[in-house]
Parts: structure tokens; C-alpha cells; sequence
């Protein structure tokens, strides 16, 4: 299954916005239909206009995420990158950011320095 709600719903069934859409925050009342109604098959995915969707595996009782499903303008063709490979991108994405702004430091960005390198484990910042 790929999850896919169109972005009307999203915008008055499940979140609310505020401030042109700067802050956001999950509804209280929160209408869980709509939301299952985001779960689609994988033989539907060409029917949609978006390019990025969530992929989830229903097993018994147990809905879990699988990873992400994407598919390009210019062929069409669906690529699927499994979750621990998605993890390991954001891993190392945040490991270059904080590289980065190690190698060009500002006052600005030291509170930011302090709360990644804390985050971040120490035998990965030294690859």
C-alpha cells in the first residue's frame, strides 16, 4: 500500500494552519476516515498527480512503514527506497550539514552546533 490524502483534506480534515501556513498543527478532532482513505493500493499509484508517497506493509493486525516510493516526470518509472537506506541518507544528510557549518562558523549558528553534535553519534562524526 502507498498513503496519499490530496492536499485539500490534509489542509481541513487533519492539520490546521496558521500564520500562511508557517505553523502547523495537528487537528484535535482529527478525522480518521479521511486518513484511511489514504491508504491505496500500489496498482493506483499511476492514477495520482504527486511524485513522492509513503510505503506501508499491512500484515495481520500490524500496518508498518516500509519506506518511500517515487516516481520522475520525465519517465515514469516508480523507484522505491527501502527505510533503512532513506535513514542512512538523513543520517549522513545531517552529519554534512554539520560538517559544514564546523567548517564555516558563525555566532548565529552555535546554538545549532551544540544541539546537532548531541544528537549526533560520535563515530560518525569522524567519517
Amino acid at each position: 500500500m502507498f498513503f496519499h490524502v490530496p492536499d485539500s483534506i490534509v489542509e481541513s480534515k487533519l492539520l490546521h494552519l496558521k500564520g500562511r501556513g508557517k505553523r502547523i498543527k495537528i487537528r484535535e478532532n482529527v478525522d480518521l476516515n479521511a486518513m484511511a482513505d489514504g491508504f491505496l493500493p500500489i496498482t493506483e499509484i499511476h492514477s495520482c498527480t504527486d511524485s513522492f508517497f509513503q510505503a506501508y506493509k499491512w500484515k495481520g493486525e500490524h500496518l508498518s512503514f516500509q519506506g518511500i516510493i517515487f516516481k520522475t516526470n520525465s519517465s515514469r518509472k516508480l523507484y522505491f527506497v527501502p527505510k533503512k537506506k532513506y535513514n542512512r541518507f538523513l543520517k549522513h544528510s545531517a552529519i554534512v550539514v554539520y560538517n559544514y557549518l564546523n567548517k564555516y562558523p558563525t555566532p548565529e549558528t552555535l546554538e545549532f552546533r551544540k544541539i546537532a553534535f548531541e544528537n549526533l553519534k560520535h563515530p560518525y562524526l569522524n567519517k
